[in-house]
């Protein structure tokens, strides 16, 4: 089964590439069905829903407004793998996405995009970005790439870790693919963190120009969560999930009450937090990941993927996801699956744009 899911990804991968900045031009596959892969809020009341289409919320996600229904800033995957490591939005105004060999750039909330370059046209590897700041971030590929001014300029740093190729075939994950859509996390500027497919954790304090190895395990890593500079979440596969208290030097692995495939975490607080994932998965927790609770959908999803969870405040919460099933067009492109919650994610219903 391992060596199944990372066959599927790797395929999912190369068809996904249909809608990355390829030498600075998007190109896109036209796929009419696709799950949506990330939700991101900046603010209270400012957010993004990312798949076939970008949609945007103003109103604390009370209504949404479809910016773009191709380009840059939609995502068209056959996997919800795909797609949540690509892009972030910063403040309000300015978003990024990457893919292949550069990065897109948004400075009006995502109604518009220009491209720019990050490597030299040999490269179109790049996968994953994080960014701390309006001005400064990384992405990652084959190479770590650095800037400092807003993604006009890019640094290389340092190559991307290989690993370790017996535990990376030992667990089912192809060494070609293990470092593909890494999960990025920066605190600050020089302590970063990098969580991989080959279920090992790196971590820099240089700034991304030197990786060493914090931690590693017999389990995929689909995502990375720090919310301070001591506390942070690790989720993956078959329901793992694993916690630190002193900034990443340490993790230690929690129990959960399921063993499907976890793919994004979000903690409101140290306290109040919610991972989600394949089989209708939503995991919520209120006392720092001590215990965790399935938690309760109201509507019959029939065991559809969830790919990304955000909160905008203690209460109200989004998690997107779906299936690419051209025989099931109620789970199909435009809007797929949205979900959304009022009491801090106990309960979730379907939202349908």
């Amino acid at each position: 089964m391992k060596g199944l899911r990372a066959m599927l990804q790797i395929i999912s991968s190369i068809v996904s590439m249909c809608n990355l900045v390829f030498l600075g031009t998007f190109t896109s596959c036209a796929t009419t069905q696709s799950p949506n892969v990330k939700v991101q809020f900046v603010s209270p009341r400012v957010g993004w829903i990312s798949g076939p289409r970008l949609l945007q919320t103003t109103d604390a996600g009370h209504t949404w407004t479809e910016l773009r229904r191709e380009g840059y800033g939609t995502v068209e995957a056959e996997d919800i793998f795909q797609g949540r490591s690509w892009m972030q939005f910063i403040n309000t105004e300015v978003g990024f996405s990457v893919g292949g060999s550069g990065v897109a750039k948004t400075s009006d909330g995502g109604r518009s995009w220009s491209s720019i370059i990050v490597t030299d046209g040999q490269d179109q590897s790049l996968r994953s970005l994080f960014f701390i700041s309006a001005q400064e971030g990384w992405v990652v590929g084959n190479d770590v790439y650095y800037t400092n001014d807003g993604g006009n300029r890019w640094t290389r740093l340092s190559k991307t870790p290989v690993g370790n190729e017996p535990r990376q075939r030992k667990i089912g994950v192809a060494p070609t693919y293990a470092i593909n859509n890494p999960s990025l996390w920066f605190t600050s500027s020089k302590n970063g963190y990098m969580a991989r497919l080959d279920g090992e954790v790196y971590r820099t304090h240089d700034g991304g120009r030197s990786w060493d190895i914090a931690w590693q395990v017999d389990k995929s890593i689909t995502d990375i969560f720090f919310i301070s500079n001591q506390d942070g979440w690790l989720v993956g596969h078959e329901g793992f999930v694993a916690r630190s208290t002193d900034g990443g030097q340490t993790w230690s692995a929690i129990s959960t009450p399921t063993r499907a495939d976890l793919t994004s975490v979000f903690f409101i607080n140290k306290q109040i937090g919610c991972a989600v994932g394949y089989e209708s998965t939503i995991l919520c927790t209120k006392d720092g990941g001590v215990t965790w609770k399935q938690a309760s959908i109201n509507e019959q999803l029939k065991a559809m993927p969830i790919a990304s969870v955000t909160f905008s405040d203690e209460a109200h919460g989004w998690a997107v996801g779906g299936a690419s099933d051209s025989m099931s067009p109620a789970l199909s492109a435009p809007s797929n699956l949205i979900l959304a919650t009022d009491d801090g994610g106990q309960t979730w219903r379907r939202i349908r744009l």
